[in-house]
């Protein structure tokens, strides 16, 4: 069995290869930067979850990892990159683990590499959540305590320090897997061999099909059925490939050095390198092809900053050692850095700040943490209150009395900043939150002090009120590795409340159950109605340590302490009132599952306004509660509309285990300059567009409405259905697990050995599934900064690439049809990339792989064009909505011949001529998807599996390299 490049073709491909996608990302691994060849920066978080009891072991393992996996990055980079400078920070929980050094702004949210509890179907597998395009970062990579400790884990997914080292270069340089996965529908085990150059039919026997990977030399190893009760040869179904219980085991032993992205599927020790343009494998049905325009990892790596134009070239030393330190996280402290100028005064600006400053510090700021309180205006600004730790409720409403509503002078953010630096000087956790209205025009500014803040390491959260906002916000929140929001004069509340319930992120990472979740957030409702209500959910995951609180513009608008009435209809008043942050609020110790209602009544003669949210924590400890987060990946000094597609994302999961078949709405505000409400996409976790992987619990979208250039926030609500579930992975097999030993000459194949997860699809066993009962969540994404937009009147965007194009059949030239056909199968794109509904198909069939590629499929010859009219389109009901699935059957006169693949590639269109990029390819022989009756199919896997047999018996006693 081989898995090996057909270097005339992959020669042909390098002129016509188009450059990977690079798209934009503010992720954890952008703020590792290489310098000098080393990377520095590097942050390994542990999960709070992680017990202390195995502290001592796992620092040491991580340790050793990080020392292994910089050996073999030099030597997989070519000698350009290694790990210089890392640190890894412990829960602020452990008491009795010895630490180097207090952490500044590292924490385990913002790691890039995390110690976490297993997921359900990564299991101990080590992954990065990569949910982009090639070029993108991911997310961050997970590993797990027992991959690190237990020797059979290591065994199966490879030694920690090498699996590493392909796990960081899918987070830092946004390749992909060159690996195919059983039973997936996009990335599978196996493909066919005429694909790689082979031509004429190759009987059953014979190598007439490849393991799916990326090579120098062909692969050794064994494949085995893996059907129960089915024996152990593999059955080929009627594409004359391995059906999905076909397993392929490789050997250690293997002459082959590339790719690390087949690792540790390939788990040989001499798999080493990334494929280059001369060792790649263009045709491979791999991830990486589909992703990357099938270029190479070498080549997407060398378009990367860290290597592009020649940054960071081979060195001839080694490299140093890794420097790596144990920090540990402390209590955070705060600057709030208010704007005080007079434009401060325009649309109640600094009544809204030191309302909503008022309540964080009263109800919201963590317990015995630090705050200051400074105003800017004209320089020098005023330190109001210096660090005061907030002890009792009198220290808070003495800090929340000192922020007054005056206003006066010019505009010098930077004497506010510097101010704050002094302020948190010697601490360790430090945060400014900058809020302001105003460009500067008074000195110190940004620029002058930016490197200051930098070198003290603060975390700078920064809220830009109206569209006159400095536009070097995002650049300060960016560089100093934190979030910026913006406040819109339409919307002030709830995006400014938004900003100041970021800061909370900061603090050092507590276990899930003591976590505060927003379970249920109002609109702003401004009415002149007599009274005001809604309903909730308390769901199952959570209900300890309920917090309702309603917030008011004016102290007289509520007539009567609001209520809560229970699922079973009990009341309960809320009579607490804060009449400095105009806030009624109530905690309940445990609220009871189900549909809970709260409800005011209102001064009617009054135009005010009434907000409510709710949070609670875990229910039960040993069950994780339901959570989301939204996010935006766009670079800080904005993303243009015209020349990017702009996504969202949304991760839902209890713990780990993805939630599937939510309902998940991302709310986009429109800048300062519109008062159209909000715009809603509905985001999928389907796979197909915007989305890489289905049932992973990361729903995406694209964001394709664009009212003007500034700055849009972004927040996410999920809901559930009837049908929402949690993916707890596959249910328990029965098997004792016990596993053969592992040599190196020969591959493992046995029950014990856990499937490797996940192509395009994450399985989801629905008999293992637990219903999540009905739930709600809010998440807030901070804000996007948007540089150009297409032109009014204009369609500028194309349709989403079409990814999952399948040939169904084909037939042959009949004389009732006068022509062949072909069934061809994809999921509708919109009409705006995910959006709407496609005008036209450009469908192509080529014997030729070039001709189908993103820089030729206009050019190709004429004859590879499938006869596609709007008619044909209409009768097989293919101009449906975005994410359904279509088919048609097309018919074409053009002769095809048994003995040569075949491919196929389509373009969508929209009603003004956009075009989308070509689709995945498809390669094909026209025996593989010929149209035939069942008693012929039935005979062909007779004769395959007779044939086979009879070679196994013939060659029992010879050793094998190839197959068995």
């Amino acid at each position: 069995m081989t898995c090996m490049r057909t270097v005339a073709a992959a020669h042909l491909l390098l002129a016509v290869l188009l450059a990977a996608s690079v798209g934009v990302g503010a992720t954890s691994a952008s703020k590792v930067k290489l310098v000098n060849n080393g990377y520095e920066g590097v942050v390994i978080g542990i999960s709070p979850e992680v017990s202390e009891r195995d502290a001592p072991a796992l620092i040491t393992v991580l340790k050793t990892m990080m020392r292994n996996a910089s050996k073999h990055l030099f030597q997989a980079t070519r000698r350009r990159a290694f790990f210089r400078q890392v640190k890894v920070v412990i829960p602020q929980t452990w008491s009795n683990t010895a630490y180097d050094e207090a952490a500044t702004n590292e924490n385990f949210m913002d790691s890039d590499i995390r110690l976490d509890y297993p997921h359900p179907l990564y299991k101990n597998q080590m992954y990065t959540e990569q949910p982009g395009e090639c070029g993108e970062p991911g997310e961050y990579i997970h590993l797990t305590p027992e991959y690190l400790t237990v020797d059979k884990y290591s065994k199966w997914f490879g030694s920690p320090g090498k699996t590493l080292v392909t796990e960081w270069a899918r987070l830092r340089w946004g390749v992909f897997d060159e690996v195919g996965y059983p039973g997936d529908p996009k990335y599978p085990l196996f493909y066919s061999a005429s694909s790689s150059g082979a031509s004429g039919r190759v009987d059953a026997a014979s190598e007439e099909y490849s393991p799916n990977c990326c090579s120098d030399a062909p692969i050794k190893g064994i494949k085995r059925n893996k059907r129960p009760g089915g024996g152990i040869t593999c059955i080929l179904g009627p594409d004359n490939l391995p059906d999905h219980f076909c397993k392929f085991y490789p050997h250690h032993s293997q002459n082959a050095r590339s790719s690390l992205m087949s690792y540790p599927f390939i788990p040989s020790f001499n798999i080493v390198e990334f494929c280059d343009s001369h060792t790649h494998v263009p045709f491979a049905p791999t991830k990486q092809n589909d992703k990357c325009n099938y270029r190479s990892v070498w080549e997407v790596m060398l378009d990367h900053p860290d290597f592009k134009d020649g940054a960071n070239p081979p060195i001839s030393g080694e490299p140093d050692e890794p420097s790596i330190a144990v920090v540990k996280q402390e209590a955070a402290s705060y600057a709030v850095v208010m704007d005080y100028s007079g434009s401060m005064s325009t649309n109640n600006r600094i009544e809204m700040l030191q309302k909503t400053a008022q309540r964080w510090l009263l109800h919201e700021a963590p317990h015995n943490s630090l705050v200051s309180l400074i105003r800017f205006s004209s320089s020098p600004a005023r330190v109001l209150a210096p660090l005061t730790k907030l002890t009792d409720n009198t220290t808070r409403q003495a800090l929340a009395n000192m922020i007054l509503t005056d206003t006066t002078g010019a505009t010098s953010i930077g004497s506010g900043m510097r101010a704050a630096v002094q302020v948190l000087a010697g601490k360790s956790n430090k945060n400014m939150l900058l809020i302001t209205d105003g460009e500067e025009n008074e000195s110190p500014r940004i620029n002058d002090v930016i490197e200051e803040v930098i070198q003290a390491r603060i975390c700078v959260i920064t809220v830009a009120f109206g569209t006159n906002a400095d536009p070097n916000l995002e650049t300060v929140a960016d560089r100093t590795g934190c979030k910026a929001y913006t406040v819109n004069d339409n919307d002030q509340s709830s995006m400014l409340n938004d900003a100041f319930q970021s800061t909370l992120t900061r603090q050092p990472s507590i276990a899930l159950q003591f976590t505060d979740i927003l379970i249920y957030e109002s609109p702003t409702k401004y009415t002149t109605d007599s009274s005001v209500s809604d309903t909730f959910t308390v769901d199952s995951s959570v209900g300890k340590n309920l917090i309702f609180r309603l917030q008011t513009s004016s102290k007289n608008h509520v007539v009567s302490p609001p209520r809560l009435i229970d699922p079973d209809g009990s009341v309960t008043s809320v009579t607490d009132f804060d009449d400095i942050s105009l806030v009624w609020s109530v905690t309940l110790p445990e609220a009871k599952v189900g549909t809970w209602t709260w409800e005011a009544s209102l001064d009617k003669d009054k135009f005010n306004s009434v907000k409510v949210s709710i949070t609670a924590r875990q229910r039960d400890p040993n069950a994780p509660p339901i959570t989301t987060r939204v996010w935006v990946p766009s670079p800080a000094t904005g993303v243009s509309a015209v020349t990017q597609n702009i996504k969202i994302f949304a991760e839902v999961k209890q713990g780990n285990n993805p939630i599937i078949g939510a309902v998940v709405k991302a709310i986009v505000t429109q800048p300062d300059t519109i008062t159209a409400p909000p715009d809603e996409y509905l985001l999928s976790d389907n796979g197909v567009g915007a989305d890489s992987i289905k049932n992973d619990g990361i729903y995406s979208g694209f964001m394709t409405k664009f009212s003007a250039v500034g700055r849009y926030n972004v927040k996410a609500e999920v809901t559930s259905t009837g049908k929402t579930v949690a993916n707890n992975g596959a249910a328990p097999s029965g098997s004792s697990g016990r596993r053969r030993r592992r040599s190196t000459s020969s591959a493992n194949y046995d029950q014990g050995e856990p499937e490797p997860c996940c192509g395009s699809v994450m399985p989801l066993d629905e008999a293992n599934a637990s219903p999540t009962g009905n739930f709600s969540r809010v998440a807030t994404g901070g804000v996007l900064k948007v540089t150009e937009i297409p032109a009014a009147g204009t369609d500028g965007i194309s349709p989403v690439k079409v990814d999952d194009l399948q040939v169904i059949s084909i037939t042959m030239f009949s004389e009732s049809l006068g022509a062949n056909t072909i069934t061809l199968s994809w999921t509708a794109p919109g009409d705006d990339l995910d959006s709407g509904i496609a005008s036209a198909y450009v469908v192509r069939l080529s014997p030729n792989f070039h001709d189908l590629l993103e820089g030729s499929f206009d050019q190709a010859p004429q004859d590879t064009l499938l006869p596609v009219t709007v008619e044909d389109l209409h009768s097989a009901n293919v101009f449906r909505e975005s994410g359904s699935k279509v088919n048609i059957t097309l018919k074409f006169t053009r002769r095809i011949a048994y003995d040569q693949p075949y491919y196929v590639g389509l373009q969508a269109l929209d009603e003004t001529g956009n075009k989308s990029k070509v689709s995945n390819i498809v390669m094909f022989t026209v025996e593989e998807k010929l149209e035939m009756p069942q008693w012929a199919l039935d005979k062909m896997q007779k004769i395959r599996m007779d044939t086979a047999s009879f070679k196994n018996l013939k060659t029992k006693s010879i050793p094998q390299t190839l197959n068995e």
